[in-house]
This record gives C-alpha cells, structure tokens and sequence, in this order.
C-alpha cells in the first residue's frame, strides 16, 4: 500500500528524506528534459518553467499539510532579509555562470531574460521546497 506524503509529514526525517529525493530526481528529469530544446532559449525557458511547476507543487504541498502559517504571515524584516538575500545573490551569480560575463548582449535579449528568469525560479524553487517544506516539517 502506498503511503501519501501527508502520511510522511508525521514522520519529519522520512519526509524530508523523501521530499530531497524527489526534488533531486525531478531536477535530474528537468534537465534532461531542458537537453532535448534546440535553442539555448528554449533549454532557460523549459527550465524557468520546469521550476516553476516545482515551486508550485511545493507550495500546494505546504498548503496540504498544513503549513499555511508559512504562506500567510507578513514575516519580520529579518525573515524577508533571508529570503531576499539568497535570491539576489542567484539573480546576480547565475548569468554570470551560464553566460560568462555581465554584460548585458545586445544581440540576444531574450537569452538573457530566460537565463535571469532560470535563475529566479531557481531561488524561489530551493527556498519553497528546503526552508518551506523540509525546514517547515522538522521544526
């Protein structure tokens, strides 16, 4: 018989075990999904989006155990500070990795826009499923 998630939530270190895995295995998928589009455009615009669908599922998985309290407050200053910083910090680092520079391409806008949209939903993806899901279960 297979046990749903919510089941899992009782057990904190099995579910964030388990929440590690999937999230490891769905980025994997991602990526290989991310490999089969032609245009380095489309391969930033399938993964922005492949994150995004993880991002969402995360947060209806929040909502479905319960842990709206997360969703709903306003949060402190230094709540938003540690979320706002980690995502900045990727804003800025990640076109810097994939592209090798700074300098914004006057030949290719949108690759940059996909690259700088890759990189946010990447941030958003991390901070929903790990401090939302795994840190909001253990503690």
């Amino acid at each position: 018989m297979m046990r749903s998630p919510l089941q899992f939530a009782r057990r904190p270190l099995l579910f964030s075990t388990f929440v590690t895995l999937v999230f490891i295995v769905s980025l994997v998928a991602l990526a290989i999904v991310q490999k089969t589009a032609a245009q380095p455009v489309l391969q930033e615009a399938v993964g922005a989006a492949g994150r995004a669908v993880v991002g969402l599922g995360a947060l209806i998985l929040l909502a479905g155990l319960g842990l709206r309290r997360w969703l709903a407050g306003a949060g402190s200053g230094t709540s938003w500070l540690l979320i706002v910083l980690p995502l900045t910090y990727v804003l800025l680092v990640y076109p810097l990795l994939f592209t090798g520079t700074y300098r914004l391409s006057a030949q290719d806008n949108a690759l940059v826009a996909m690259v700088a949209a890759n990189g946010f939903m990447a941030g958003v993806m991390e901070e929903l499923v790990f401090r939302g899901l795994v840190l909001g279960t253990l503690l």
